[in-house]
């Protein structure tokens, strides 16, 4: 027999007394074979705890390691606490975690909505609504014959239910391109990139383990990525282990182990929820955009700019956007009498007149292709009718700003550009 539980379904710890020969021997004996016949797994409690405590010792608890390779995980926990409690019914819910009747189906619901919703976001939902309803199930004692000498209480029960409406909301997202969709072209490849993505997390909420045993959360993925589909309704919805519950403590009763209840409560949870997700076509453009802004010089740029401490080296990034806006206008062009002409004078011509709103508003940009329709719709209509060379080179307006003698390196580069270069374009 082993020592510790190696991820039986049913657990219950005894004293170690029901495994000692005694007098009592027959009677534990048929104590254990009642329990084991309803499918729960009888362990010595004292031989366990001094295994566990052995194992942790040496390290070989209660420790995890995953990657794309291999998946060790010698968890081992009761409650969420390393040993168990004797007489109570433990079950197992994945990976050596192991809760009591009563809050069994309470943790279980609590990770599958967890994955769920971790699934739904990598596989680009829009938003989820849900509601809940609870279900309390209620075994109550009606009357008693005992029969002290067969150890038999002949004890009565009525089982009834109570349904009300718990919890509901409604949680949004936003298009995050869903890589792990988008980038993958077979069912081995989703779940590969979903444990590569998901199992960085710290915590135990996602675990592929509880994943690929649980049919409804593989089939959701599963349609998800070969079908498509754009809405889905999926509904969670509690074991009953009401009668085991019950079976456990009506045993032990019917043993006259001075464990006595008038009614045993099993509280369970039956929710709804309604996926919506992006279409593949607005995931895959998201995704495009995503992976431009992953090699978007500028986006090292406005990193630098965020880790600044100081306001002087804030200004000296500025100073960088403006002239990376500078150089970007350079590429960027519109037509005019049929020419392709580039946006720099007019740019610079902006920033003549108005750099010290540029020097405001240019650290709210994100990427180059926001500078780029910046650009076009803030110079497009402007500055049309002036003789940029003229007010640009000739104006002797003092500068507004104290940085303004920093910008006259763009000021030359600006003499070097032909008003018919053909650069770029706006995009």
């Amino acid at each position: 027999m082993n020592k510790i539980p190696t991820n039986e379904k049913f657990l219950l710890f005894l004293n170690p007394r029901y495994f000692k020969k005694s007098i009592f021997k027959s009677f534990y004996d048929k104590l254990k074979e009642n329990l084991e016949n309803k499918g729960i797994t009888i362990y010595n409690i004292k031989t366990c705890v001094r295994e566990i405590k052995r194992l942790t010792e040496n390290n070989e608890l209660n420790v995890s390691h995953s990657n794309l390779n291999e998946n060790i995980n010698k968890t081992l926990l009761f409650d969420d606490y390393p040993f168990p409690s004797t007489n109570t019914l433990y079950i197992h819910l994945f990976n050596g975690l192991y809760y009591n009747d009563t809050i069994y189906i309470k943790k279980k619901v609590h990770y599958e909505r967890e994955m769920l919703f971790l699934l739904a976001a990598a596989l680009g939902v829009k938003n989820i609504e849900y509601k809940t309803e609870i279900v309390e199930t209620t075994i109550s004692r009606t009357e008693a014959k005992i029969n002290v000498k067969k150890f038999k209480n002949g004890v009565s029960y009525n089982k009834t239910l109570d349904k009300s409406m718990g919890m509901s909301g409604r949680e949004e997202y936003s298009n995050n391109g869903s890589p792990i969709l988008i980038n993958s072209t077979n069912m081995k490849m989703v779940e590969t990139n979903i444990k590569k993505q998901l199992g960085e997390m710290s915590s135990n909420i996602f675990n592929i383990d509880f994943y690929k045993n649980n049919p409804k959360l593989e089939s959701f993925v599963y349609k998800r990525f070969h079908y498509k589909m754009d809405k889905l309704e999926y509904n969670i919805e509690s074991e009953d282990i009401s009668d085991i519950s019950f079976s456990v403590k009506s045993t032990f009763m019917d043993y006259g182990l001075n464990i006595t209840f008038d009614k045993n409560v099993i509280n369970s949870e039956h929710i709804s929820f309604i996926l919506n997700f992006y279409t593949h076509d607005e995931l895959k453009k998201e995704n495009i955009y995503t992976k431009k802004e992953d090699n978007d010089e500028f986006v090292i740029l406005k990193q630098y700019y965020n880790k600044c401490e100081t306001e002087q080296d804030k200004l000296n990034i500025i100073l960088d956007i403006i002239d990376y806006i500078m150089q970007t206008s350079e590429k960027c062009y519109y037509f005019k009498d049929g020419k392709k002409v580039s946006y720099a004078e007019k740019f610079y011509y902006y920033l003549n007149n108005n750099h010290e709103e540029l020097e405001k508003i240019c650290i709210n940009f994100h990427s180059t292709n926001q500078i780029k329709t910046w650009i076009s719709n803030t110079l497009d209509d402007m500055y049309n009718d002036v003789n940029l060379k003229l007010e640009i080179f000739q104006s002797q307006a003092p500068p507004l700003s104290p940085n303004f003698h920093k910008y006259e390196s763009m000021k030359r580069r600006i003499s070097e550009i032909s008003i018919n270069n053909n650069i770029g374009s706006v995009v």
